[in-house]
């Protein structure tokens, strides 16, 4: 299997301005700053958004997670722990409550590690 390389948004920022400033071509460009072709080219000409982003869209928006960061630094500070499962719960219903999940299903280990990588 083909070995993927690495990317970042900044390299496809720098690339992209490199080419918005007419320094280089857009192939030239994606081998300068190691970016996949295909994937430059569709920024370059407007198919895909310049910052848009990979994957899955979080549950909650950065401020949201911030807010419940806080919140759970809080209660770390007052001896009041969650484990796991009882975050996966706690967050599970407050995203109902913002209209973000129509079940109150607790959410996946999935969000969890993920929320902590975040």
């Amino acid at each position: 299997m083909k070995n993927l390389k690495q990317f970042t948004y900044d390299m496809i920022m720098a690339a992209y301005k490199a080419v918005k400033e007419n320094l280089i071509k857009v192939d030239k460009a994606a081998v300068t700053f190691g970016v996949p072709k295909q994937i430059f080219r569709d920024r370059v000409l407007n198919k895909v958004n310049v910052k848009a982003k990979w994957g899955k869209e979080s549950l909650f928006a950065l401020d949201e997670e911030e807010l419940l960061v806080n919140h759970l630094e809080s209660l770390a500070q007052v001896w009041y722990g969650l484990n796991r499962a009882q975050l996966n719960v706690i967050t599970s219903e407050l995203a109902v409550k913002l209209g973000r999940r129509n079940s109150d299903d607790k959410l996946s280990n999935y969000w969890y590690y993920n929320f902590l990588k975040r």
